[in-house]
């Protein structure tokens, strides 16, 4: 019987840039890491954290429950520590601001995503703000417009 074997780098996967411009291969990338951590059902909410019980409720139940949450906790810690490695200094202290890793990662989605109105307009903004101006480089101006 073969066993497969492999162990996930976080080096070799893209760091989302400060500007969010990699953002599509960033998810991409990052949604595969956080599936095969066993971390995806957290990040998407698929997986919500147990709700506490009443404090009248039989002890085993009690200390199930609190298991886990435990646990829960311990894994949205987990996703949270991945995703603040996985992003730019520059958004390190958004991240950080998010309880927990579902929010981080709905706060990079709403921010970088290009399908959201919210980039959209971003996108817009920093496109009629370009302007060229003689003597500047042609090739760095049109590599900041596309």
């Amino acid at each position: 019987m073969s066993t497969f074997s492999f162990k996930l780098d976080p080096a070799s996967l893209p760091k989302l840039n400060a500007r969010g411009d990699n953002f599509p291969e960033y998810r991409s990338a990052w949604t595969v890491a956080f599936r095969y951590a066993g971390l995806w059902p957290i990040i998407s909410k698929k997986k919500s954290r147990p709700a506490a019980l009443a404090a009248n409720t039989e002890a085993a139940a009690l200390a199930a429950r609190s298991e886990a949450i435990d646990a829960w906790d311990a894994d949205d810690t987990k996703a949270l520590v991945m995703i603040l490695s996985s992003v730019h200094n520059d958004l390190t202290q958004q991240v950080a601001d998010c309880e927990t890793s579902p929010a981080a990662w709905d706060y990079l989605t709403s921010r970088f995503d290009r399908d959201t109105g919210q980039s959209s307009i971003m996108l817009f903004r920093s496109l009629t703000n370009l302007r060229y101006r003689d003597g500047d480089d042609l090739r760095l101006h049109l590599d900041e417009f596309h």
